[in-house]
């Protein structure tokens, strides 16, 4: 081999491993950016994960790439950051949830201070947050379906007092005048009485 074509060759792998060290820093930059809790609006992210997904196919395209194992753990951790930004995306917790289930974390750390890879607990935080954002949306619906209610019942229940205050109003009526016609049937009776009986000596 010629100094020169052995020269290239190191500048090439050298050139590889300068992008692959690229590639693992943002990776683990975008690790910890999906493990923090950030605003809605955050726009970094989607850039990283767009760089990363960039640097992994010029790294693919390397003739002195590394390992395929290593390299397929690479996709799947930025995979695994696209799908959830795609996730973070839809609406309902519910939809981001079930989302959050089908992503796959990384196997093994991507770097050596790692115990645990660092997509398994974003992960884990993710579809923590999830069902929580899911109990406080189900705490809401039964809260609102339950003031609902009983503002109905509340409605039904006036209503239905309104009515049965008439009622009770009404069988007052007739029993007051039932009550007065007997009372009168009663005196008119008495007075008749005294004057067709004789006084009894």
């Amino acid at each position: 081999m010629a100094p020169a074509e052995a020269a290239g060759n190191r500048w090439v792998a050298m050139e590889s491993s300068r992008l692959e060290l690229n590639l693992v820093r943002l990776l683990c930059r975008c690790e910890t950016m999906a493990a923090e809790k950030r605003d809605p609006d955050e726009w970094r992210l989607e850039k990283y994960v767009e760089a990363l997904e960039n640097m992994l196919q010029a790294l693919k395209a390397q003739a002195s790439k590394p390992a395929s194992e290593v390299i397929n753990e690479y996709s799947r951790k930025v995979d695994f950051l696209k799908g959830m930004l795609q996730a973070e995306k839809l609406t309902s917790s519910s939809e981001k949830a079930l989302a959050n289930q089908f992503l796959a974390p990384g196997r093994m750390p991507t770097t050596a201070r790692e115990r645990v890879p660092a997509t398994k607990t974003v992960h884990l935080q993710s579809r923590a947050r999830y069902t929580s954002e899911m109990r406080r949306e189900l705490l809401g619906m039964t809260l609102s379906h339950s003031l609902k209610m009983a503002d109905q019942n509340l409605e039904k229940l006036k209503t239905e007092s309104e009515r049965l205050e008439q009622h009770t109003q009404k069988a007052v009526n007739w029993l007051l005048w039932a009550m007065l016609i007997i009372v009168c049937f009663i005196f008119i009776s008495m007075i008749i009485f005294i004057r067709i009986m004789p006084k009894l000596k």
